[in-house]
């Protein structure tokens, strides 16, 4: 997908499994347009932590790390309510700065 090349084996597809995310959505959260919301050095091993969301729209946080020339996820799950709020917070301010109108506003503003 979108010219990464991914590396997937037992070990890592197990751990995706347990929380009920499949290899496509961490490859569709990836190659989207994801927020980058930390970067950690983990035992010299560069690892970051993404928000996004799948074709189908779940919105999930995925860790990787790039492993020989290839991005390797190191686990994946769902986002909680908080996080996705604060995303559609941020994504509504930055419309408002952008346009002056208000992304889905419950007070009556313009729905974009």
């Amino acid at each position: 997908m979108g010219g990464i090349d991914f590396d997937w084996d037992a070990e890592n597809l197990r751990h995706l499994k347990r929380h009920r995310v499949t290899p496509e959505e961490f490859e569709e959260v990836v190659t989207g347009d994801p927020v980058y919301l930390e970067y950690q050095a983990v035992n010299e091993e560069e690892r970051y932590r993404v928000l996004g969301a799948t074709k189908a729209g779940r919105v999930l946080i995925a860790v990787w790390t790039p492993r020989a020339g290839k991005v390797r996820a190191v686990t994946a799950y769902r986002a909680s309510a908080l996080v996705k709020g604060s995303l559609g917070r941020l994504a509504n301010e930055a419309e408002t700065r952008d346009t002056g109108l208000q992304v889905g506003s419950r007070r009556g503003g313009v729905v974009v």
